[in-house]
């Protein structure tokens, strides 16, 4: 359940890098001649590009008669300037803009500003145009959940087999016992040698159930249950893989 959890946290956090939105442009309209289109800069943005054309539309996401890649910014904005076209009242800057943020691309499509019959070099904002939501974005949410969600089911198919595994075990006549061998305390009693090795040597203190010791001196002792018994083997893989004592 606590993938099934991970993955929408990691969906939601992935939609959040993908929010980023290009903000309505600053559009300043200079005397006598030229015009500037600026938006404000943002950690992570690499590229501002503006493509447009003055009193015709564009076709789709063609290039324009303006088409340039803005790659540094400029006072914490990113601008494109042109000072070579006298803009009068009434002409129409069509565009859309394309920005480059953290690796993914985003576009503000349809622009559309009309310049005013007395303009000055006030800066004017465009009217809102239409945001094209990133699809490369969109993409990476339904890869990475697919392959999250594929994970759960390889999870939740292991927890079945270590669930039926268990039960197997437990089943047998041996299933949660365990032997304890090599440089044992001698004559000692099994129970009280086997909590004190655990405690010691693992850092466990499980119940024991019985003990028995053995003519080579080694100990076969018996604890509650499977999962006590799998936490022994994997303390002991760890802390005695150079000790003079095993267990198995």
């Amino acid at each position: 359940m606590w993938v099934n959890v991970g993955v929408l946290l990691f969906v939601l956090n992935f939609k959040s890098t993908c929010q980023y939105e290009v903000p309505q442009p600053d559009i300043t309209v200079h005397k006598p001649r030229g015009f500037s289109v600026s938006i404000p800069h943002e950690s992570g943005i690499e590229i501002f590009a503006f493509h447009g054309n003055i009193n015709r539309k564009l076709v789709g996401l063609g290039a324009g008669e303006f088409s340039v890649d803005i790659r540094k910014q400029e006072n914490g904005k990113w601008i494109f300037h042109d000072s070579s076209r006298k803009l009068k009242g009434g002409d129409v800057i069509y565009y859309w803009l394309f920005v480059i943020k953290d690796g993914l691309g985003y576009r503000l499509d349809d622009g559309r500003f009309v310049v005013e019959e007395s303009h000055n070099s006030d800066e004017h904002k465009t009217a809102s145009p239409s945001r094209q939501e990133n699809p490369t974005c969109l993409e990476g949410i339904l890869n990475v959940t697919k392959t999250l969600l594929e994970q759960q089911a390889y999870i939740n198919a292991l927890e079945l087999a270590n669930k039926q595994m268990r039960t197997y075990i437990e089943q047998q006549k041996d299933g949660r016992k365990l032997t304890i061998s090599g440089r044992l305390p001698p004559d000692d009693m099994a129970s009280p040698t086997v909590s004190f090795i655990l405690r010691e040597k693992l850092d466990l203190n499980p119940i024991i159930v019985s003990a028995e010791r053995h003519n080579d001196g080694s100990i076969t002792f018996e604890v509650p249950s499977v999962e006590d018994k799998i936490e022994i083997l994997q303390a002991a893989r760890k802390k005695l893989a150079t000790s003079a004592i095993s267990i198995t």
